[in-house]
């Protein structure tokens, strides 16, 4: 750019910029980064005598400005913060070479704008780094003679002490308010495991080198070691991205592959700050990141601050709180698929403080926990549950269990189960009506006092549910070392609704009922959601599509508006039992229960569904209704069976027919309480419209053949006799059922079969010569082999095996007749005269 581009600056305006402290650089926003101008403060920095020396200096560009080993990096962060949305400003930390050789660090603060002759334009000022100098001299001024109190023995750091007091240098220096300064907060996450694995050596050698490499990394600062594995590092206020990446990366080439840091950060530019508070924030900055996933690195924010500000509060006040009713439990529903019934709920604390208002769990549970005072938040919520427990009970109103959620420190800090017990002893209430919620964290945290106490509970009775199942790495260790009652399910990641998250769910439920494990999804949040959980399998849901957590008569009159009944107690152990059966396969099954006199069909599998709809039968409450219709002969036969396996517990045969289907029923009663029992049905379709296929071996436990409309032909004499051959056939079946074998009941079927037989068949053969039907010959031949087979029985020698054999032999032979040959009489005829008739028309009509 020619020199009289540079003359665009008036003569003002240059004697207002040379006045400024620090120096003052434009150059061009275009590839070749021509600088315009450089005020005298910055020509006289780089030991410059003119403009026309600086830019002989620079080759006239700002490219060649910073150190040769710096550039690419300048080059980096200045184009990645001008991509961000406010990013018309940057700010680096760099090097620059002046004209005697010399390095001189620099902190650069430049704005982008845009003028209409020069295009893009940027207006940089420079402010001279003297922070390193600052920093030693400070250094310096500890006092060697409490060497031991100053420097961290093992890694040679600057202890708590000294850091702080290099701080108090900084602050009393007055530079923090033109040069800004952070301290980053390193903690380094599961450093104990190096101990474990590779011995205290290897962790004191691992964090000796550590604290070397931070100490070279940060020449131009401060690093101390506060704690075992914590340490801290006063650096200039540039960059804090990169240099928390290259710490962490740092710490991931020493340790093992799980052992990694959380960092947190915190500016300081304000000197009525004290040093440790600074310190604390950055300190509060890490210790945020473990509320958020894959977050290592974070700077304290003033929301953060009232974050800790409220924490600090909770802390203090968590004995009043307790004392005057602060602490206000709530309860969320847990509904049981399988009835829609209530059968369950969750306890959940909430502060409702006087000045501050409800304040939401994220801000007291936290805080209670780190500060290792959560238990007695845990046993004030646990009196209160039993005690409105207790107060049901009293007032003769339904008793509901209730989860309760236990902290690690309540394993650690009390002895859980034995003020849990006091409790409850107190009270007087069941232990079957609390249940115990742990999260896999604290299973996996591998104290033995845990475990013990886990024990303790089963023993006694309590139920033990796992929370937030699958959100660690341990899940399956888990379910192979301990036994869970109930695994909970966080419906968070089922928000996506994508088809491979809902296998997931799928598989994990699946999963659970193999291994004899009941199921609980929260955060159901929709309709769609809860359709496709029940249809999955899974026992109980709960989530806002029930209702939100509310105080206890609050969410009783939810349930009662929303149609939810309460499960009896007495029917927990019973559907608890139905609900572990896994019907997730690819057979045709249902859950069948009898409640008195009445069915009422619990669930239907995908495979049964489809089956279902193929005859017709679009809803469970069809369904229903053909079990319930005491007109049907079959419906009361099918209560018959069922009463004759009572209590067996084992697998029986049940085959029925019915609109010209064969099929095969295998039923298991599967849980009795009270006037109901259920049943497991899985049904097999063995032929469907195709006499020729119906079963050939010997008779199951039971057979009901069912007379349906699609068997009926029109006459009214050969219909009525079909409906009395199907009546025979059944009486004939039902007396295999009995223990004791009756030989002259026996004959006397026999012989009525034989008898209705041939008279029907000669109805029949008068009936099809009167009216000329073509299929005649083919009955006769038929009904010639049916006779002279059955004339092979000998009624009076009948055993019990030949009674088997020929009533197989006899009803399955008419079976197929009826439901073959027999249908088409009439028809071949009709659809002869049709055929003639069209062939008239036709005739007429030529």
């Amino acid at each position: 750019m020619s020199g009289d581009k540079r003359q665009f600056l008036t003569s003002a305006v240059t004697e207002e910029l040379d006045s400024m402290p620090g120096g003052v650089l434009i150059y061009t926003g275009d590839e070749k980064e021509e600088i315009l101008y450089a005020n005298t403060q910055l020509i006289e920095s780089f030991g410059c005598d003119s403009l026309e020396d600086f830019l002989d200096l620079t080759g006239g560009s700002f490219r060649a400005l910073p150190h040769p080993d710096d550039r690419a990096r300048v080059e980096h962060e200045i184009r990645e913060q001008l991509q961000k949305e406010d990013g018309d400003f940057y700010f680096l930390n760099c090097r620059v070479v002046c004209r005697d050789g010399s390095v001189l660090p620099v902190d650069a603060f430049g704005h982008r704008t845009e003028d209409s002759e020069s295009g893009f334009l940027f207006h940089v000022f420079f402010v001279r780094n003297s922070f390193r100098t600052r920093l030693l001299k400070a250094m310096k001024a500890i006092p060697m003679t409490g060497i031991s109190q100053d420097l961290d023995s093992l890694t040679g750091l600057l202890s708590m002490r000294a850091f702080l007091a290099v701080m108090e240098d900084q602050r009393a220096s007055g530079v923090l308010n033109t040069s800004p300064v952070a301290v980053l907060y390193v903690d380094i996450a599961n450093f104990r495991l190096i101990n474990i694995r590779y011995g205290l050596t290897a962790g004191d050698e691992f964090l000796h080198t550590l604290g070397r490499s931070l100490r070279g990394l940060f020449s131009n600062g401060a690093v101390a070691r506060f704690d075992v594995d914590h340490f801290a590092i006063l650096t200039d206020a540039s960059n804090l991205q990169h240099k928390a990446e290259t710490i962490r990366s740092i710490i991931r080439q020493l340790a093992p592959s799980d052992v990694d840091c959380s960092i947190g950060a915190c500016v300081w530019q304000d000197p009525s700050i004290e040093p440790v508070t600074i310190c604390n924030r950055a300190k509060a900055a890490s210790d945020d990141n473990r509320s958020h996933i894959l977050t290592y690195f974070s700077i304290y924010t003033e929301k953060l601050g009232e974050q800790l500000d409220i924490a600090r509060y909770v802390v203090s006040s968590i004995d009043e709180a307790i004392r005057k009713d602060w602490i206000r439990v709530y309860y969320q529903p847990l509904v049981r698929t399988l009835t829609g019934q209530l059968c369950g709920l969750e306890a959940l604390a909430r502060w409702d403080d006087p000045t501050r208002g409800l304040l939401p769990p994220v801000d007291f549970i936290g805080p209670l926990e780190d500060a290792e005072i959560i238990w007695k938040l845990d046993l004030y919520v646990i009196r209160k549950v039993v005690q409105n427990i207790a107060s049901c009970k009293e007032k003769g109103l339904h008793q509901i269990p209730v989860s309760i959620n236990l902290s690690r420190m309540d394993f650690l800090y009390c002895d859980i189960f034995q003020e849990i017990e006091s409790i409850v002893k107190t009270f007087g209430i069941d232990r079957h009506l609390l249940h115990i919620e742990v999260t896999e964290s604290i299973v996996t945290s591998k104290e033995s006092v845990i475990y013990e106490s886990l024990d303790h509970f089963r023993d006694a009775g309590y139920e033990i549910w796992m929370d937030d199942f699958g959100s660690g790495y341990s899940t399956l260790n888990l379910l192979k070392d301990y036994r869970f009652d109930v695994l909970k399910l966080d419906m968070a990641f089922l928000r996506s609704n994508t088809e491979r998250s809902r296998e997931i769910i799928a598989s994990v439920i699946a999963m659970d009922k193999k291994i004899g494990l009941r199921t609980l999804a929260e955060g159901v949040e929709t309709k769609e959601q809860a359709d496709f959980l029940m249809k999955q399998g899974c026992e109980k849901l709960q989530g806002y599509y029930y209702s939100r957590p509310l105080p206890f008569e609050e969410i009783m009159q939810t349930c009662r508006k929303k149609g939810i009944r309460i499960e009896p107690l007495s029917l927990k152990e019973y559907y608890d039992a139905v609900s572990e059966t896994d019907l997730m396969t690819d057979e045709r099954e249902m859950l069948l229960e009898q409640v008195g006199n009445r069915f009422h069909v619990l669930y239907v599998n995908k495979a049964e569904v489809d089956a279902l709809k193929k005859r017709d039968i679009d809803s469970v409450e069809e369904l229903e209704d053909i079990y319930n219709d005491l007109s049907r002969p079959a419906s009361v036969h099918f209560r018959q069976f069922l009463d004759g396996i009572r209590d067996t517990r084992k697998v029986h045969q049940y085959d029925y027919t019915t609109w010209n289907c064969y099929f095969r029923c295998r039923i298991r009663e599967i849980a009795v309480a009270e006037n109901r029992r259920a049943y497991v049905i899985e049904t097999q379709t063995l032929s469907r419209d195709d006499s020729s296929s119906a079963p050939e071996e010997s008779l199951p436990e039971s057979t009901y053949y069912e007379f349906t409309d699609n068997l009926l032909i029109g006459v009214e004499k050969i219909d009525e006799e079909h409906r009395r051959f199907f009546d025979l056939a059944n009486q004939a079946i039902d007396l295999l059922r009995d223990s004791d074998y009756v030989p002259d009941r026996a004959r006397q079927l026999i012989h009525e079969i034989k008898e209705h037989t041939s008279l029907h068949f000669r109805d029949e053969e008068a009936y099809m010569k009167q009216t000329a039907d073509p299929v005649l010959p083919l009955q006769k031949i038929q009904h010639e082999q049916f006779l002279e087979a059955a004339s092979s029985i000998n009624e009076e020698t009948l055993t019990r095996e030949t009674y088997i054999e020929s009533v197989n032999f006899i009803v399955q032979w008419l079976y197929r007749h009826i439901m073959g040959t027999d249908t088409m009489i009439g028809k071949l005829k009709e659809n002869s005269v049709n055929k003639q008739e069209n062939k008239k028309d036709r005739g007429s009509e030529e």
